[in-house]
């Protein structure tokens, strides 16, 4: 019977509580949805991840090269190709190819064949790939069509067939659906028409990204496949690098050792500027890191909320237990068991908890299959089913069940254990914290009413640990939301908009140069120059020129400085770690070139130097076999405000089309930083509002002696809340270094595994933002505190003093 009124009057006063029990029970349910449905959605891709990577022998590493002339491949041509060769020497090996396939192909077999005799084990293949630009429905996109693989990196049909006859095409199943397309339509390639045959995927080719612009719109950009004969003949800018693959597992153990530490002493492989493994690339193994560190963080995340969750509601139901203390007193005095007494708890704990984590756990199912699809609006790899499984149900319900249930029984049992004449008694003086007496000793100088106000929130140490990890928690998300505001800027925007040019042309150099306007300026692309044995672009513009000036991180024009060395982009200076007046050693065509730097230039993108064209001209024409060429006149591509005729250039760029094209990944990256933001507003209103309410139902007398002593309704809140605030801004701020520093280890990662700098950069104004988020939350968090304390009447102190 006793129990059973235990039951009664412990429902009760949960049900007192309900608002902070919701509360808390939505962290709970948020942790369990987090859970299932990152981790189904991920597990989902894993399986034809897998399927997909072994039938079509995805390379497992790639050299890039030089993409021209080397001294080993012209000493590896016969006297008749050696001559031929030596009036190609600025060509790219796009050039070559169209100039002379013969010897383009005794290239590339040369280079593959010293690779293989060096090391024995790996078999390489050549890839090769075109990027075309074209127009549909009157909006520009772009296709990379890749050349069909015999035995490294095959082509997979998703669905449907390849393409065999020269009208056919096959694209990615994400463009055709974003375009309306299907097996059977036709699509417009610059004039001509194709029927799409099929749906293709690339394993060497999974996030569709050129160098390290990361620019994704599947809806304007499409891998593509097109028989060979099509291939060779359609017009676009074509690259080429080596696929490889190993003969055994074991001999890419040792890789880092054996290959990629010693391939530079090889003078036979000259030709190679760098060898990547499959999972350091980023268009191929970024899915690998994203699959293992999607899930490791999604578990982070969750055990970060669910430890919050759970530390409240421990303090919930120690303060139950602790005001019935009495009552349990007499239960245990009446010869009640420990087990007796506390089922009741466990009972309603119980029913507060499981269902909660099971309508999380519920919606995470449910959601899933859009998190993957999300996913797939990204990397380009087959699809997978979700799939339920036990131990994820046992993880996102019973786990965080068996933790509350259990944590809880042991505080429970630790009130229980005590004597039933020691619970009956009403005295309890609870032991003051050691951070209350730094903080009393700190104050001791100060005003009573200052020593109350920063001291009595320390009184309870567990309560200041839970509010200090929420504080810092939902501040590292928005400290990191906000860094990440305009990353995608910098990564390309700023600099398509800071340039004067609409049009870029590259010049085919196998034909003659092609007519310029009046205003039209020249420039230099050169793709192969080396830094620190580094594949490093190198980019030639006059020192007076209109169309591409060169700006500085404080917006200073500095083109000029071109006349007295060269200038770098932020990606070089981050990558290298040079600094401004620093001189460096760049190889171009074999020869060092000692170069000051005279300026950082803001952009990002692939690590970048630039020089005076005519400087750059200068170096590039050295040899005898330019002695006929005009060196004030010599240019690689064009810039120009007007359109240019895409029948006189290899390719021309759109600069507009590239802006419009980032449109879609700006969207992306606005929908994570408010989801972002509004996870951590919502998690740290709910800590402040369950725990600033508990303060107030914890001092009650208090409050209702401040009255009685004539303080006013603001001066009671300042003392009983004003601290809350205080503590939240030093919250802030000790997450400020926290989030940098971490931020910073993930860039870092990002450039030593993938060679990509992202420029996540804390600044003065996002840290004022931040603050005033933190300042929002506390208003939102201590509202319904602040009508608690209005509704304390002054007779509360009276009554405690007849009860006593």
């Amino acid at each position: 019977m006793g129990v059973r009124v235990l039951f009664k009057n412990t429902l009760n006063t949960f049900k007192k509580k309900k608002l902070q029990i919701l509360a808390i029970g939505i962290i709970i349910a948020l942790s369990s949805f987090l859970y299932t449905t990152m981790f189904y959605a991920i597990d989902s891709l894993k399986t034809p991840l897998e399927n997909f990577i072994n039938e079509t022998n995805q390379e497992d590493f790639s050299i890039s090269m030089i993409n021209g002339l080397t001294e080993f491949d012209i000493n590896n041509l016969s006297d008749k190709e050696k001559m031929k060769a030596s009036s190609m020497l600025i060509y790219t090996l796009s050039d070559i190819k169209k100039s002379d396939i013969n010897i383009y192909n005794k290239i590339i077999e040369n280079r593959i064949n010293a690779f293989e005799k060096d090391y024995k084990g790996f078999k390489l293949e050549n890839r090769s790939y075109k990027e075309v630009n074209f127009k549909n429905n009157g909006k520009s996109n772009k296709i990379t069509l890749f050349k069909d693989s015999k035995n490294i990196n095959l082509s997979y049909i998703e669905k449907g067939n390849k393409p065999k006859l020269d009208n056919e095409i096959a694209v990615t199943n994400i463009y055709a659906k974003k375009n309306n397309l299907d097996i059977g339509d036709s699509i417009d390639i610059n004039g001509k028409n194709y029927i799409i045959t099929g749906f293709v995927l690339f394993a060497d080719n999974t996030l569709p990204i050129s160098g390290t612009d990361f620019n994704i719109d599947n809806s304007k950009m499409t891998l593509g496949l097109v028989n060979n004969t099509e291939y060779e003949s359609i017009k676009g800018k074509e690259d080429f690098y080596l696929s490889g693959v190993s003969n055994n597992e074991e001999s890419l153990k040792n890789f880092n050792e054996d290959i990629i530490k010693t391939y530079k002493d090889k003078n036979d492989l000259k030709y190679i500027t760098s060898i990547v493994l499959t999972k350091n690339q980023m268009k191929s193994g970024a899915i690998y890191e994203e699959i293992k560190g999607g899930q490791a963080m999604t578990i982070g995340i969750s055990v970060s909320i669910s430890t919050i969750a759970v530390l409240i509601v421990l303090m919930i139901t120690y303060r139950i237990v602790k005001n019935e203390k009495t009552q349990i007193g007499v239960l245990k005095a009446l010869g009640y068991s420990k087990y007796e007494i506390l089922k009741p708890y466990i009972m309603i704990l119980t029913i507060i908890s499981l269902p909660l984590l099971l309508i999380g756990y519920i919606l995470g199912v449910y959601t899933a299959p859009y998190m993957s699809n999300f996913y797939l609006e990204f990397y380009l790899i087959p699809s997978g089913e979700i799939k339920t499984n036990l131990s994820v149900l046992l993880v996102a319900i019973v786990v965080p069940s068996v933790v509350i249930i259990g944590l809880s029984t042991i505080l429970i049992n630790k009130m229980l254990s005590k004597k039933a004449i020691n619970l009956i008694k009403s005295s309890d003086n609870e032991k003051v914290g050691k951070l209350n007496k730094l903080v009393s000793k700190l104050l001791k100088n100060a005003k009573p009413q200052t020593k109350f106000k920063y001291s009595f929130i320390l009184a309870n140490t567990n309560k200041f640990i839970v509010f200090f990890l929420g504080i810092v928690f939902s501040s590292m998300l928005i400290i990191m939301s906000l860094m990440m505001s305009d990353f995608f800027d910098k990564m390309s925007v700023d600099y398509y908009k800071s340039v004067g040019y609409i049009y870029e042309g590259i010049v085919d150099m196998s034909k003659e140069y092609p007519k310029l306007n009046n205003d039209d300026e020249k420039f230099i692309s050169l793709p192969n120059g080396i830094y620190k044995e580094d594949n490093i672009n190198i980019t030639g513009i006059d020192s007076d020129n209109k169309l591409h000036k060169i700006y500085d991180k404080k917006i200073n024009d500095i083109t000029k400085e071109l006349k007295d060395g060269i200038v770098v982009n932020n990606s070089f200076y981050l990558t290298y770690g040079v600094k401004n007046g620093e001189t460096i050693n760049i190889t171009i065509n074999d020869k060092v070139y000692k170069e000051k730097i005279v300026g950082i230039s803001r952009d990002y993108g692939e690590p970048k130097v630039y020089m005076d064209r005519n400087n750059l001209s200068n170096i590039i024409t050295k040899d005898e076999a330019f002695k006929n060429i005009d060196k004030d006149d010599f240019y690689t591509g064009v810039y120009s405000k007007d359109k240019l005729d895409k029948g006189n250039y290899l390719s021309v760029i759109n600069k507009n089309d590239i802006l419009e094209q980032t449109k879609s990944m700006q969207g992306f990256v606005k929908v994570a930083i408010y989801s972002m933001i509004i996870t951590a507003v919502f998690i740290a209103v709910i800590v402040l509002y369950v725990l600033t309410t508990m303060t107030v139902e914890d001092n009650y007398y208090s409050i209702s002696l401040l009255k009685v002593m004539g303080y006013s309704k603001k001066e009671v809140n300042s003392m009983m809340l004003s601290s809350y605030l205080v503590y939240s801004i030093i919250s802030y701020i000790i997450s400020i270094p926290i989030t940098v520093f971490g931020l910073g280890f993930g860039i870092r990662y990002l450039a030593s595994e993938f060679g990509m700098v992202m420029p996540f950069e804390f600044e003065i104004w996002q840290g004022i933002v931040g603050l005033i988020i933190i300042l929002f939350i506390f208003m939102l968090g201590t509202y319904a505190a602040k009508k608690k304390i209005e509704k304390i009447s002054l007779q509360e102190v009276l009554k405690s003093c007849s009860e006593q």
